[in-house]
This record gives C-alpha cells, structure tokens and sequence, in this order.
C-alpha cells in the first residue's frame, strides 16, 4: 500500500512539473542556480560585513561607505553595462538565425564596458586627488579610495558574462567561480582581523575578490559562448550592430546614470548633514537590506531571458501569465523574509555589525518598508529591457531620483539619517505607484502571431 502511494505521489509530482510550460522550467533551473550563487554571495556578505564592522568600527565603516559611494556613483554614471543588452538583443538575434550580428552584439558590449570603466577610474583617481576634502575624507585615505576604483576595471564585464551563461544556460560555472570570489574576500577579511589590519588593508581584500570574479567569468563566458548562440568572439573586430541596439544601449546608459544617483547620492549628500559615525549607522541598515534582497534580485536575472524570449516568439498572452506568476511569488518571498528580519532585526544588527551599531534597528524597520514593495514589483519591472524598451524606465527613474532628493534635502537637516532612510523609502512609493501603468502600457504592446 505504501509503495503504491509513494507511486500515486510521484506520479502526480512528475504531472505537476511536466505541466509546467517550458520557459518555467528554465526559469526554475536557472533560479535554483542563481539561488545558490546568492546564498554563496550572501554567505559571504554576512560574513565580511562581521569583520568588516568590528575591524572599522562605525567611523571607519562610514569612511568605507563614503568610498564606496563615490565609486559607485562615478561607476554607475559612467559605465554602460552591457548584461541587458545581450540577453535581449543576441535572444533576438539568435531566434531569426543572425549569429554574426549576436557576435557582434557581444563584442560591442564587451569593449564599450571595459573601455568605460577604465575612464571611470581615471575621474575617481582625479576626485580622490583633488576632491576629497569636500566629502570628509582625510588624506591617509586617498589611497585607499585610489586602490578601491580599480573594483570598477575589475567587474567592468561582469553584467555580460553572467548575460552570456544565462543564454547558454551553464550559470553553475558562475556558482564556481563565485564561490572561489566569497572564499577570497572572507579568507583576506579574517586574516585582517587576526592580524589588526585597518582600512586599506579592507579595501584590498575588496579588490582582490573583484579580481577573482571578474577573471573567473571571462573564462566561463569564453567556453559557453556557442551555447549562447553566438559562433565565436574573435572571429573578426567588427563591432557594428543595429541601430535599435545603439538606442538601447543609450537609454541604458542614462539609465544607469540615474540609478547611481539613486543608490549612491544620500550617502553622499549625508556628509554634508551627519558625522561618519552616523552614515556608518545607515550604510549599515541599507546594507542588511541589500543582503536580504539578493534571492528576488537573482530571479529577476531569470525571468529577464525568458520574458524576452516570449516577447520574441510573439507569445503575449503567455508573457502576461508568466509576469503574474513570478510577480505573486516574489512577494511571497519578500514578505516572508522581510517579515522574519524585521521580527528578527536586533539580533541580526548584533550578529552582523556588533553592540555599536545598534542604533541601526530604527534604520532598517524604516528601510525595509521601501525594499518591500520594490521586490513585489521587481518581476514586473524588467518587462521594459527584456522587451528592449528601457526608455521608459529612464523616465520612472528619474521620477524616483526627484521624489528622494527632495525627501531627503527636506528630512536629512531635521532628522539625520533616519530622515535618509525615509526619503528612500517615499522614493520606493512614488516609483510603484508610477511603474504599474507603466508596465501595463508595455504589456499591451506585446508583438502578436502574424
């Protein structure tokens, strides 16, 4: 009888998993792997954030965070990555039978990437030079600040790679070499420790983690590029592509103009109101935060391919359905695990940061009412890029960037950071109520069968 159940059982799982259509299935491999690269990712985070916190303490951790931003800011404004452009461009490509134009999609991506991050370098090395006494940071720092920009050489390549292995569907070799990175930063951020390294000890440790993943995946995008779809990538030099695909990747790059600002302006705009010790307090909430929004984040990496693939194939309907599954499961997993760090949020603060970042707790209530809704929403959003239409979300993102420069410039002078955390939460509000007509507008225009 038992056997005759755990057949009945394993029949209805195998009915269950076969009726699933084809892109969930991809959709749930590829999720399951990235699950796991996030798990290696978040591992490691909370791992160094431990060292991180107890090695800086929250003045120095606010000068790190004061770093990071100015990178990350010049970064974002400079770069143009390439990671959306190949998933929805050589998916095209690749599905009417132009594998020379997917190469040469690839190549274009890759060389406009690097070739920007090391002019991005160029201006921090120049900020960090000139600047750094408008931004709080002591001349012993310039260096680390100099040494921290070579991040930007280092993971100029990364949104292509991992683009690359998600079209050829081998994201296990990016598990691989994201293990041997975490392994990397942790391994140098507890020898730091043992040792009472400081900060330019840290930020090596950063570097060098930047250095293993970046050389890791150009090796595993090299060896999966035919099972992308694509014939080779030295083949010739040619970088010509569509003109479509020269738009595309204009409106990325205002895009991701706009979201630097996003990311990186109230860290900056906090020097200006708060000590270090304070911006140390509220990077270290956003960073718990960030932590905690890796696996909704990485299933959007999924979905992103599949959404193209259908937009493609003409299958509307189908996109439609797809968009309101993964919609209704994300915000399932956002807020159980918000929830949980929220009912749980003192002992992680302890755990992660230590007893002198406990005035992080009202910080990260407030912070993750915004991240909330922007992962209810994040299957949603990159209808937009998948369907290579990514104007509109400059537009969104720039309604953001307005709603929280003018929260903040109105609550950081009054209440310091926690008026910080407020201000990106208002902005995470403004930007949902505006992005749901705006992906229905998309949705609408699905290309239908002939």
């Amino acid at each position: 009888m038992a056997r005759g159940v755990n057949r009945a059982l394993g029949s209805r799982l195998t009915s269950l998993f076969d009726g699933l259509h084809e892109s969930d299935r991809r959709v749930a491999r590829q999720t399951f792997w990235m699950g796991t690269m996030t798990a290696a990712t978040v591992v490691g985070g909370v791992v160094q954030t431990f060292f991180s916190a107890r090695i800086l303490g929250p003045e120095g951790f606010g000068v790190l965070a004061v770093i990071a931003a100015v990178t990350g800011l010049v970064q974002l404004a400079l770069s143009m990555p390439g990671g959306d452009t190949v998933t929805t461009f050589v998916t095209r490509a690749a599905l009417e039978g132009r594998r020379d134009e997917a190469e040469r999609i690839l190549r274009f991506a890759l060389a406009v990437s690097q070739s920007l991050s090391l002019a991005a370098w160029a201006i921090i090395a120049g900020v960090a030079l000139t600047a750094h006494d408008l931004l709080g940071i002591d001349d012993s720092h310039i260096e680390a600040m100099l040494l921290y920009g070579l991040t930007i050489v280092f993971s100029a390549t990364g949104s292509e790679t991992m683009a690359v292995l998600r079209l050829a569907n081998r994201i296990p070799l990016g598990l691989a070499v994201t293990v041997a990175a975490v392994v990397t930063r942790v391994g140098l951020h507890a020898a730091i420790w043992l040792t009472g390294g400081g900060l330019h000890d840290v930020v090596v440790a950063h570097v060098s983690g930047a250095a293993v993943q970046s050389g890791g995946m150009l090796v595993a995008a090299a060896t999966s590029i035919s099972r992308a779809g694509v014939p080779g990538l030295l083949r010739s030099r040619s970088v010509r592509v569509p003109a479509d695909v020269l738009g595309f990747q204009a409106g990325m790059f205002a895009r991701t103009t706009v979201g630097a600002l996003n990311r990186h302006l109230d860290a900056l705009l906090l020097t200006q109101f708060v000590g270090p010790a304070d911006i140390g307090l509220y990077r270290g909430g956003r960073r718990i935060v960030d932590i905690a929004r890796q696996p909704v984040k990485k299933m959007q990496l999924g979905v992103k391919v599949e959404y193209s693939r259908l937009w493609f194939s003409r299958q509307g309907p189908a996109l439609g359905r797809m968009i309101l599954r993964f919609t209704l499961l994300s915000t399932v997993l956002a807020a159980a695990g918000f929830g949980l760090l929220a009912l749980g949020h003192e002992h992680v603060i302890r755990l992660l940061l230590g007893s002198e970042f406990a005035g992080v707790g009202p910080l990260l209530l407030i912070l993750l009412v915004g991240a909330f809704v922007d992962a209810s929403l994040s299957m949603a959003t990159v209808l937009p890029i998948a369907a290579g239409r990514n104007w509109s979300l400059l537009v969104l993102g720039l309604v953001r960037l307005v709603a929280f420069a003018a929260a903040l410039a109105w609550l950081a002078p009054r209440y310091g950071a926690v008026g910080a955390a407020w201000a990106r939460t208002i902005a995470a509000l403004v930007y949902s109520a505006a992005v749901i007509p705006c992906i229905t507008s998309v949705l609408r225009q699905t290309p239908r069968t002939p």
